[in-house]
């Protein structure tokens, strides 16, 4: 198992050393495929994502796809550190 699967599996997810992690990979995107995971380890990612956005450490770009992806910018390997605007699940 790698460090990143090990720490995705970890209930509650780790934060920092997750983000910690994916900006020194260095990460610009994470995919979120909700179909994937079951409705408690969807809980628990999505509070994951929650700490992360209001840590500014990830930025919501948006939905995409017919399944409803949510894609993530990892603001600090994004370009000048700056992930692109949201945008709304309706556009």
């Amino acid at each position: 198992m790698t460090r990143l699967e090990e720490l995705t599996q970890k209930k509650p997810v780790p934060e920092d050393e997750l983000l910690d992690l994916l900006e020194s990979i260095p990460v610009s995107y994470v995919v979120v495929h909700s179909s994937w995971y079951s409705k408690e380890d969807l809980a628990v990612l999505r509070e994951f994502l929650s700490a992360a956005m209001r840590s500014e450490r990830l930025r919501f770009v948006g939905r995409f796809g017919p399944a409803r992806d949510d894609v993530f910018a990892v603001t600090k390997t994004r370009a000048g550190g700056k992930g692109p605007p949201a945008r709304r699940s309706g556009s």
